[in-house]
């Protein structure tokens, strides 16, 4: 990197030190040399750029899968506890009628910081307990869905985590 920069430099001085009148004036070996040096380190740059705007795009897309992955699990964690509340209301529902006793008693539900709202995943802890947010959480994963609900959980995740935030 020094050698390049040392190159550039050098050209830089050698342009600017030629009398106006110098232009025909044919190249020494060193600055032949120096030329091919700056002409091959400009190609390298140009592969360089592209190979950086790739990454950047790859690094995007990968922010966005893991966002949308964490805001899924997230989200199905709260829906698994909301089936555990609604089983456990449903046992103390049945231990009341017959034989007068609470086994468990009310549970706090979990905040999902609004992931299911953001992936559009109704929560519900009523009696009795369905798999309906199991199964509207699974029809995310069909075909053409998963980029949508990407998006969606790419700026969920963004409003969730403001560090996160381009």
């Amino acid at each position: 990197m020094k050698r390049a920069a040392t190159a550039a430099v050098v050209t830089l001085v050698l342009a600017c030190a030629a009398p106006a009148g110098a232009t025909t004036q044919k190249l020494s070996p060193a600055e032949k040399s120096l030329q091919r040096q700056v002409t091959a380190l400009q190609g390298q740059v140009k592969t360089l750029n592209t190979q950086v705007k790739t990454l950047k795009k790859q690094v995007t897309t990968a922010t966005a899968i893991g966002a949308a992955a964490l805001t899924f699990s997230v989200c199905s964690t709260a829906a698994t506890a909301d089936t555990f509340t609604a089983t456990f209301a449903v046992i103390d529902q049945i231990a009341q009628g017959t034989q007068g006793k609470t086994y468990i008693g009310p549970q706090q539900g979990l905040s999902d910081q609004g992931a299911c709202q953001a992936l559009r995943i109704a929560r519900s802890t009523t009696a009795p307990p369905t798999l309906a947010e199991f199964s509207a959480l699974l029809s995310l994963l069909a075909p053409g869905l998963v980029l949508d609900a990407v998006r969606t959980a790419d700026a969920a995740w963004s409003a969730f985590n403001p560090r996160a935030a381009h």
